[in-house]
This record gives structure tokens, sequence and C-alpha cells, in this order.
């Protein structure tokens, strides 16, 4: 949701690439999602094969509405952390992302 707050319309494989997920993964999602009416699927007239997602009215409450919740729990979850500890943290975190990216698993 943040990322089509942010974006507006993208489509389906674009966000499950941006959300590192596998299509399948991305279109349960989206299920879920739309039988909560936070968000819509549209077939490109173009290519039916391919699908845009943009958030409903609704959809756009939900996400402006967590930003701030996100903002707050990370702030507890770093509470005490001193900056060199933050960066030298978020290094050792990409780290482990650019392994599972590069794994036979990833």
């Amino acid at each position: 949701m943040h990322y089509l707050l942010h974006h507006g319309t993208l489509h389906m494989i674009e966000l499950a690439r941006l959300c590192e997920i596998t299509p399948p993964a991305m279109t349960r999602l989206l299920d879920r999602l739309e039988k909560k009416r936070l968000c819509q699927r549209l077939r490109v007239a173009s290519d039916r094969r391919v699908c845009d997602v943009v958030l409903t009215d609704r959809g756009r409450s939900v996400a402006q509405g967590l930003t701030p919740l996100v903002v707050q729990v990370q702030n507890e979850l770093l509470s005490g952390f001193s900056e060199p500890e933050f960066r030298h943290l978020r290094a050792l975190l990409e780290r482990v992302v650019a392994n599972a990216k590069t794994s036979p698993g990833g």
C-alpha cells in the first residue's frame, strides 16, 4: 500500500518486484486487499494479461494512516541506538538482503 500511495498506479508485476515477493504471492495479497476494498486491479486495455493496481479512496486513507504508526514503531525499536550503531545495523541488514537475493533459494 505504501508503494501505491507514493507511486500511484503500478503494474502488478512491478509492485511484486518492489515488494520483493513472487507474483503468485502478490496475487494472494491483492485478493485480500480487494476483499477489504483497499485496492483495485484494472486490466490494461492494450494487453489484457497485464493488470494495473490502484488504491481505492478507502485504501489511500488507510495507507496514509499507517505511515505515522510505522514511524512510531521504528523509533521504538531503534530507541537507544546511536547513529553509528544504526548505520552499522542497516549495513548488516542490507548484506542479509543481498545474500538472500543471490542464494539458490532466493
